[in-house]
C-alpha cells in the first residue's frame, strides 16, 4: 500500500474523533445538530451542506472548503483542524457578535441572511474583539495564528511598531539639522517677508529719529510741498510760457480749414456739341 492511500486514511481516522468532540458536532456557523460532512481548512471549522455552499462563494482567499469523507487531506491541513476547531474559532470570529445576528438552524434561515452573516463574520471581521486588526490579525487561522494567541500591538499613527519608531528618529534627525538660508531640498516654503504697513492716519515719527531728507528735484525747482487742494495754484516754473489769458464767456474761434477746390467737370461747364440737321 503507498504512503499516500495510508495518509489519506489516517487522515479520516483523525477527522473522525474530531467530529466527536463537543462543539464539532454541529454547524459552526448556524449550530445544525447532526455530523457536519465538510470543513473549512482555512478557518479550521467543521459546517454543514447549506453553510459551505455560502463558504464557497465568499472565495478561496477567505475560506477553503472540503469534504471529511471525499476530498484527500493532509497531515498539516488535520493539524489545523485540531488546533482549532468549532470552539476556538467561534471564540475569536463571533467575540462580540449580538445575539440577534446569530443564525439558527438550517432550513428556518433564508440565504440572504445567511450571506449577510457570514459575510460579516469571516470577510468583514466585525464581530471580532476589539482589539484585534480583522483580517490582518496575527492570530487569525488564516494568518497562522492559534487560539489564545495576544492580540497584536497597537499601531501608532496608522503604522506598525518598528516603523513608527522609525519614523520617529527620522524626523527628530531632520528637525535638529540647521536649515540654511536657502534650503533647495527642504518641502518647507520659506516664509516671506512681512511687508511694511502702511500708514493710513499720518503717524509722526519718535522724536529719537533724525528727520527724512528732503527728495532730490530733478527738474531744479524748489522742493515740493503740501499740497492744497482749495487753494490758488502755484505758480509755474520759470522759463515755462503761459497761454494768453482768456475772458469769462470768450469762446475761442476754431481755426479756419483750408478750402480745396475740386476739379471734377460738372454740368455747367460742359459745352454741348452742334446738333446735325
Amino acid at each position: 500500500m503507498s504512503s499516500t492511500v495510508q495518509q489519506t486514511r489516517a487522515a479520516r481516522e483523525r477527522l473522525k474523533k474530531l467530529l466527536k468532540l463537543p462543539g464539532n458536532s454541529t454547524c459552526a456557523d448556524c449550530s445544525t445538530p447532526g455530523r457536519p460532512n465538510w470543513a473549512s481548512v482555512s478557518l479550521g471549522v467543521f459546517l454543514c451542506r447549506d453553510c459551505a455552499t455560502i463558504h464557497r462563494g465568499l472565495g478561496s482567499h477567505v475560506s477553503r472548503v472540503r469534504s471529511v469523507g471525499l476530498d484527500e487531506w493532509t497531515t498539516a491541513q488535520v493539524d489545523k483542524m485540531e488546533r482549532w476547531g468549532n470552539a476556538a474559532a467561534n471564540a475569536y470570529f463571533e467575540a462580540s457578535v449580538p445575539y440577534d445576528a446569530r443564525l439558527s438552524a438550517a432550513g428556518t434561515t433564508t440565504n440572504q441572511r445567511r450571506t449577510r452573516f457570514l459575510r460579516d463574520k469571516y470577510e468583514k471581521c466585525n464581530f471580532v474583539g476589539p482589539t484585534r486588526s480583522g483580517a490582518t490579525d496575527p492570530a487569525d487561522p488564516r494568518n497562522g495564528g492559534v487560539p489564545g494567541q495576544a492580540p497584536a500591538p497597537p499601531l501608532e499613527n496608522g503604522m506598525p511598531e518598528g516603523e513608527a519608531v522609525k519614523e520617529a528618529m527620522r524626523r527628530s534627525l531632520f528637525d535638529a539639522k540647521p536649515k540654511s538660508a536657502e534650503d533647495l531640498l527642504s518641502f518647507d516654503a520659506p516664509a516671506p517677508a512681512a511687508a511694511p504697513a502702511p500708514d493710513l492716519f499720518g503717524a509722526r515719527a519718535p522724536r529719537d529719529s533724525p528727520p527724512a531728507a528732503p527728495a532730490p528735484d530733478l527738474f531744479g525747482g524748489a522742493p515740493p510741498g503740501p499740497v492744497d487742494l482749495f487753494g490758488a495754484p502755484p505758480p509755474p516754473p520759470a522759463g515755462f510760457a503761459s497761454p494768453p489769458a482768456q475772458h469769462a464767456g470768450q469762446r475761442r474761434r476754431p481755426a479756419p480749414r483750408a478750402r480745396t477746390t475740386a476739379s471734377w467737370p460738372c454740368s455747367r461747364n460742359r459745352t454741348r456739341a452742334p446738333r446735325s440737321r
